[in-house]
């Protein structure tokens, strides 16, 4: 299965350059094929491997639906990129950023499943936040955004600190979010990410995330939060 998917591979990329772009038969397009039919050839040799040493059923399946999207959906649409002036981020560095943000580990309790159930870490933030098309922004910065409360930040019983991932859009967080998260600054975080997403019935059964994700009166949410908050300090 994973060899038929590496030849698939190679048919994607050259019927994509002929509808994409103006074909071209130049030594680094070719050599660019060549190493996409290597590298999916490895990835599933890669994946055949963790088979026999016993992985799972189901994260054998996750695996070779990952290493088959990487093949016919992230190679040619770097590919793209690259023959149109995309810089080139060295490969190792750009495997770093794709897996800063992978989901982050995650307490497992109803809580954690509830505030998330997708989370990152500070490394996936970095990356998350960065402008189009650029560097990663620094730990500091994220740090910065954390003690402001002006991104939703959760730390962990072993001290690590993760972020919920549905607060992220658009290389910032979700519009009207840190105007809410400044009304509760002292109260837990945990808690205040509890409050986010849970309906409530002065939103018409919404959460607050939900709320602010279809856009409706800020003023509205941002009162119901003062008024929580102050609720919880009495």
């Amino acid at each position: 299965m994973a060899a038929k998917k590496a030849t698939s591979s190679n048919r994607s990329v050259a019927g994509w350059s002929k509808g994409g772009t103006k074909k071209t038969t130049s030594k680094t397009t070719k050599k660019a094929a060549t190493m996409t039919s290597r590298s999916a050839s490895q990835s599933a040799s890669s994946v055949r491997s963790s088979a026999e040493s016993g992985l799972p059923h189901d994260l054998q399946e996750y695996l070779e639906a990952f290493v088959a999207e990487l093949d016919t959906t992230v190679v040619p649409a770097l590919l793209q990129r690259l023959r149109t002036g995309a810089a080139r981020v060295p490969p190792r560095e750009l495997a770093k950023r794709m897996l800063a943000v992978t989901p982050a580990a995650a307490p497992a309790n109803k809580m954690a499943e509830q505030v998330g159930p997708d989370f990152y870490d500070t490394a996936g933030v970095m990356v998350v936040l960065a402008p189009p098309g650029g560097d990663p922004i620094s730990k500091q910065a994220v740090e910065h955004r954390r003690r402001r409360h002006t991104i939703l930040a959760l730390q962990t019983s072993d001290g690590r600190w993760i972020y919920p991932a549905w607060q992220f859009r658009d290389h910032d967080v979700m519009p009207g979010l840190a105007q809410v998260l400044a009304v509760f600054d002292e109260h837990p975080n945990w808690s205040v990410g509890t409050w986010l997403t849970t309906p409530n019935k002065d939103l018409d059964e919404r959460t607050p995330v939900q709320w602010l994700n279809e856009g409706r009166d800020r003023e509205h949410l941002l009162r119901l939060a003062r008024h929580t908050a102050h609720r919880w300090a009495a």
